[in-house]
């Protein structure tokens, strides 16, 4: 996604899905670090600090919005890779926000006559 004039551009599909409100502020986050760094490498304290959400619900929020949703036609609204050094030890995961432009504007087509 794009940010135009300093404002972030986001899937309008999003509003359709009965989010919670922790839900869009957490994908928005990702969607905005994403937007500007290309990757997010956060760990699950820094998400937490960042978005003002517990550790644990950082932790959920990963897996669910993770999971396929048939609203998006089988995509999830992030993908989440975990990851490891070499002698084992976990590293934060990588986290990659779905590409939902084809998704949306069919959305779009449908809502809009």
């Amino acid at each position: 996604m794009e940010k135009v004039d300093g404002y972030l551009m986001y899937p309008k599909i999003i509003s359709s899905l009965n989010l919670s409100a922790n839900e869009i502020k957490f994908y928005i986050y990702i969607l905005d670090y994403v937007s500007y760094y290309k990757k997010c490498l956060l760990n699950i304290e820094m998400l937490s600090f960042l978005c003002k959400i517990s550790k644990k619900t950082i932790y959920i929020l990963k897996k669910k919005l993770s999971l396929p949703r048939d609203e998006l036609g089988g995509l999830s609204l992030i993908r989440v890779e975990e990851r490891y050094c070499e002698n084992g030890g976990r590293l934060p995961d990588e986290i990659f926000i779905t590409d939902l432009r084809k998704v949306n504007q069919l959305w779009i087509e449908s809502v809009i006559p």
